[in-house]
């Protein structure tokens, strides 16, 4: 493999989960500084948590897609 496939590769692989993560940080912060109790049913439910979950669940069903009708042997 060459290294700027790997280098490509890897960037574009690790930013979904930065997203996620960053996104899921700044809500955590946003909600501890809002709430009085701690909640993890309802800090689950916020948007700011829901939202990124939901965008990277969409993610990985659009990737197993792609990857079944262009990259799987079987076709």
């Amino acid at each position: 493999m060459k290294k700027l496939n790997y280098f490509l590769s890897s960037f574009f692989g690790f930013i979904p989960g930065f997203f996620i993560f960053n996104t899921i940080g700044a809500g955590l912060n946003s909600y501890v500084e809002q709430s009085e109790k701690f909640n993890i049913l309802e800090f689950i439910l916020t948007p700011a948590i829901f939202s990124p979950i939901i965008m990277f669940a969409c993610l990985m069903i659009i990737s197993f897609i792609i990857k079944k009708k262009f990259f799987d042997d079987k076709n």
